[in-house]
């Protein structure tokens, strides 16, 4: 049997054009038209024809029906026609919501579903069908594949471009998963803007808004570096105690695979710091930080500070945590970037991250060639000391260090985790990879990463440091190719390392417990890949293979 050559492909029989009908009809035992491949129609089926792409004439089994209830996933539309289940097209969306509340959309494979992707500008996936009634959606995109409303990932799927990515909004009605309404974003984008918003010129116009209802802070687009340094929050009453977040460009990537430079920046004004925190919850994320006298400083017991996918390069100081600051940094690079890329004129900050009476937890992060021991500027971590009559452990889990300058102490040169007083099993030291370009010093002095007097416990490293052999640590010789491109600061695991016995690529450990707490391995690596945290073990530094 053929078809006239002018019918479309695709077109499905039998959905109401009369002079067609008929083809649907003669689907029958004893026919010349077979269906579900030469097999005839059971009883209670009738046989649609259908043609596909390629101009082929099938014909497809479906239930002989009286409602839309008795239709099943693939043919969920009861054609009263023919009385004959068949899908859905376009435009029959009421169909669907008659047949089911929970499936109002009729989708492209002809399936009623729950939601249809809509091809929107900048990648916003966020539609109306997936919007709460009297709340926020904790599921308000679309997912193209599954055609199923889902939490949000990432900004760039939301209308505001700020996604709730944790429960940190939680109090104020923002639960994870959501995306923030536009009222309650404060965007900065120089190109067009007003002092009095909604979209500002600079971030210090933006700050000075913050507020209970006003939490979100989206950088888009600056000009002068001098309207993004020596700004603080938490130091207007109406900031304190709220959570706040500052959102960069960087945010919905690894920092240091951006294929163009950032359009906005903190710091760059020599001497000045670029962002203060104190008495308030603040998450900088995606942020591009570079130079001035210190990126990001977090002072006092009721502040805290979240970093997470940012890049912090060529600051005196990349972080300072002090008097009782509560200090988190997530996927973050500091230092020199991989010379492939935007990144490659970048160079190290004299000093990453410096603790003094505070508290911290750093994972998934890269620390490349910081330090100046001309201006005794320590490029790695310096705990100077935890906050005092506390508990709270700190820990340095699933980084990587690389070509990093340090100090000397007492004759030995520390170049990654360097103490100005005992820590003892307060601080942690798990799945961390140490490494340089050259073998480490022996003479004049001794060359190590991690300063003994710290006491802190180490777990699962792993280096080309013959001291560091603690809990299941590796030793690498130096002729061993553990990273991709090491001179072209390429830090990802070498796809040549070794794939049986214990090596980097599954030498860590997925949870380790010290005293009572249980610190675990990250669940995504620097580029955002997942980590499995079963089986054969997690990899050593920031990266999985």
């Amino acid at each position: 049997m053929s078809l006239p050559s002018f019918f479309p492909s695709s077109w499905v029989l039998g959905i109401g054009l009369g002079s067609l009908l008929s083809l649907s009809a003669s689907c029958e035992t004893g026919r010349d038209v077979s269906c579900a491949d030469g097999m005839l129609c059971a009883p209670g089926q009738r046989c649609q024809v259908t043609i596909n792409d390629d101009g082929d004439v099938r014909g497809v089994c479906r239930p002989v029906c009286a409602s839309a209830q008795s239709c099943d996933e693939d043919a969920p539309v009861c054609d009263r026609a023919e009385s004959m289940c068949r899908p859905c097209f376009p435009g029959e969306d009421a169909l669907c919501l008659a047949r089911s509340s929970s499936t109002p959309k009729c989708g492209p494979s002809g399936r009623c579903v729950q939601c249809v992707a809509v091809a929107q500008s900048g990648g916003v996936a966020e539609v109306k069908e997936c919007q709460g009634k009297d709340s926020l959606s904790t599921a308000p995109v679309c997912d193209q594949k599954t055609a199923a409303c889902r939490a949000c990932q990432l900004h760039s799927e939301c209308a505001s471009g700020v996604c709730a990515k944790d429960d940190s909004g939680r109090a104020w009605g923002v639960g994870r998963g959501s995306c923030v309404p536009v009222a309650q974003v404060l965007t900065v984008d120089q190109s067009l803007c007003s002092r009095s918003g909604p979209v500002f010129c600079t971030l210090r116009q933006a700050v000075e808004r913050l507020d209970a209802t006003h939490r979100y802070v989206l950088l888009r687009r600056a000009a002068s570096t001098t309207d993004f340094t020596d700004l603080q929050i938490g130091n207007q009453p109406g900031q304190q105690d709220l959570s706040i977040h500052v959102i960069g460009p960087l945010a919905d990537q690894s920092p240091a695979q951006a294929r163009t430079l950032p359009l906005v920046q903190l710091g760059g004004v020599m001497g000045k710091d670029a962002l203060t925190v104190t008495s308030a919850k603040v998450t900088v994320e995606g942020v591009y930080i570079k130079g001035g006298r210190a990126g990001l400083v977090c002072l006092g017991s009721g502040a805290q500070l979240r970093v997470v996918r940012s890049f912090i390069t060529g600051a005196d100081t990349g972080v300072i945590a002090a008097s009782g600051c509560q200090l988190t940094v997530e996927q973050s690079w500091f230092g020199r970037g991989p010379a492939q890329g935007v990144y490659s004129d970048t160079v190290g900050n004299k000093r990453s991250i410096e603790i003094t009476s505070a508290d911290f937890a750093i994972s998934g992060s890269v620390f490349a060639d910081n330090g100046d021991f001309r201006t005794d500027s320590f490029g790695g971590v310096r705990v100077r000391s935890l906050t005092a009559g506390k508990t709270t452990r700190s820990s340095l889990i699933n980084n990587t260090f690389f070509q990093q300058s340090g100090l000397l102490k007492l004759g030995k040169y520390y170049s990654g985790v360097l103490c100005d007083g005992v820590a003892g099993d307060r601080l942690a030291v798990v799945n961390t990879l140490f490494l340089t370009e050259m073998p480490l010093l022996t003479t004049p002095y001794e060359e190590h990463y991690i300063d003994p007097s710290c006491g802190a416990v180490l777990s699962h490293l792993a280096s080309n440091d013959p001291t560091l052999t603690d809990d299941g640590s590796l030793v690498l010789p130096m002729d061993t190719a553990v990273l991709r491109d090491g001179p072209g600061r390429d830090l990802r695991l070498s796809s040549s390392i070794p794939q049986s016995g214990t090596t980097v690529r599954n030498g860590g450990i997925p949870v380790f417990k010290v005293g009572a707490d249980s610190l675990s391995a990250p669940a995504v690596d620097q580029d955002g890949k997942p980590r499995v945290l079963t089986g054969a073990g997690v990899s050593i530094g920031a990266y999985e293979p």
